[in-house]
């Protein structure tokens, strides 16, 4: 994690980040501040108390960059409404997935609200499995929560 952090660093550094990567950096970052996460991965103190601030910089610097990108703006709702209880509900969600329909990042608080969206969460996690980032994973680790606590099943 710590490997993978530093070379995202150094290409944002050098030539900056499509807009996946910033994500999946930021999303790598904000998972490193999961204490629970951290300890398990044997995560050095420094590493978590500079992710804490580097996953708040890095969406901040996607969104200026991509102000108009779902994905973006969907993770800065959902870290800011898992971390702290910012608003963040069905409507917000929907309204993102309307704008872009081929972003489905919103789904992953809208299944886990409402088994409406199964198809959406379904694609959605086809898409994470194509994907070895820590955004990936923690989506579908999500996705398939939900399903094994409405199914008993993955």
């Amino acid at each position: 994690m710590v490997e993978a952090a530093h070379l995202y660093e150094a290409v944002l550094a050098d030539a900056g980040l499509p807009l996946d990567s910033m994500l999946d950096l930021a999303i790598l970052y904000w998972q490193a501040t999961d204490f629970g996460f951290s300890a398990t991965q044997g995560l050095r103190k420094e590493f978590f108390q500079l992710a804490g601030v580097r996953y708040r910089e890095i969406l901040g610097l996607t969104l200026e960059r991509f102000p108009h990108s779902t994905g973006a703006r969907f993770w800065a709702k959902y870290t800011a409404w898992i971390d702290v209880g910012a608003p963040l509900d069905e409507a917000d969600c929907v309204a993102l997935l309307r704008e872009d329909p081929n972003d489905l990042s919103p789904v992953l608080f809208l299944h886990s609200q409402d088994e409406r969206f199964g198809q959406e969460a379904e694609a959605l996690l086809r898409e994470c499995n194509n994907r070895n980032t820590f955004r990936s994973r923690y989506t579908a680790s999500v996705i398939e929560g939900v399903k094994f606590r409405a199914t008993g099943r993955k």
